[in-house]
């Protein structure tokens, strides 16, 4: 498999899992959950806002659509795939934005999802070799 294919073939098996401020692929749960509370407390209407437990509405995930699953923000879920090619980006969207590695930079667009829209930029990497 080429590079590309390798990076959009992981990208696609993520369609599904949970969209989650600061999530690195780690599984979802409450527990998670409370800790990037911890860490981004500016953000915890949007960490908060797809758990019925943190929410008050159940006592465990049950049913929960997202239990378990790895969940990721842009930064995170864009740096994993570009990984699976062997390229390398740093963790955080705006370092991502200023490095080398990127080719081309286009304009922000908004990316509908389940649990909301996302403003993501969009941008070429060179082809891996």
């Amino acid at each position: 498999m080429i590079p590309q294919q390798t990076i959009v073939s992981w990208a696609l098996q993520q369609q599904g899992n949970p969209y989650l401020w600061g999530g690195t692929g780690r599984p979802c749960s409450p527990g998670l959950r409370r800790e990037l509370i911890n860490q981004y407390p500016q953000q915890q209407q949007n960490i908060t806002r797809h758990c019925p437990v943190l929410r008050g509405e159940r006592s465990d995930c049950g049913s929960c659509p997202h239990r378990g699953k790895p969940c990721y923000d842009c930064a995170q879920l864009t740096r994993r795939a570009l990984g699976m090619a062997s390229i390398s980006l740093p963790s955080g969207a705006s370092s991502q934005w200023r490095a080398s590695v990127v080719q081309s930079r286009g304009r922000a667009m908004e990316i509908p999802s389940a649990s909301g829209s996302h403003s993501c930029w969009r941008a070429t990497v060179p082809k891996a070799e």
